[in-house]
């Protein structure tokens, strides 16, 4: 992603000197976040998710979009359905997280979303649970949620912490999490991990 330039695509065959084979543009947003599945690739921007056939990388092809009236910060594919967290730019406080099926990317689904009180930043998922980040103003911290059946997520379990480092990674039963915690008037970062075997 290179901002308001759009997608750009890399023969990195000659890693010391990439060259650009294919560009995708759609003149009206700034991709954020990106996720790459086979030949399809996921951005993240202010306006939702759009998806791209990149088979044929010359000649990159749209496929469809997920509408979002927020900015999508962080995005992951998991078999066809799409997981999007988003931050609200109008300063309410109140981001989420955004589930749909693309299966059919002309025509993808909505199927569930959840509400974060907050800007809900990064997101991870194992199993059937998703792991999100909100990094807001009064309330920060690491929402589990269960999305057995993603029409109705459900939040398991919420830690608490006083700020984050952009860092949320989940591995097999363990989620690492780089965080900021308030000791003797200071904040200090630290790497925390959870053992998540029973979320």
């Amino acid at each position: 992603s290179t901002g308001l330039t759009g997608i750009q695509i890399l023969d990195l065959d000659d890693p010391i000197h990439p060259l650009v084979i294919g560009t995708y543009d759609d003149n009206t947003t700034s991709p954020k976040r990106l996720c790459l599945t086979g030949n399809t690739l996921y951005y993240g921007h202010a306006n939702g998710v759009t998806i791209v056939d990149v088979s044929d990388p010359e000649n990159p092809e749209l496929l469809g979009n997920m509408p979002s009236h927020q900015i999508v910060t962080d995005l992951l594919v998991d078999e066809g359905i799409v997981y999007f967290v988003t931050n609200d730019p109008n300063g309410q406080l109140e981001g989420g997280l955004f589930i749909f099926d693309a299966n059919q990317p002309d025509n993808p689904e909505l199927l569930g979303s959840w509400t974060v009180y907050g800007d809900a930043d990064l997101v991870e998922k194992i199993r059937n649970y998703v792991y999100v980040i909100d990094d807001q103003p009064f309330r920060k911290g690491m929402h589990v949620i269960n999305v057995t059946d993603p029409t109705e997520p459900r939040r398991e379990w919420f830690w608490e912490a006083d700020g984050f480092d952009r860092g949320l990674i989940v591995i097999d039963d363990f989620a690492y999490v780089a965080a900021r915690m308030r000791f003797d008037h200071q904040y200090i970062s630290m790497l925390y991990t959870f053992n998540v075997s029973n979320p």
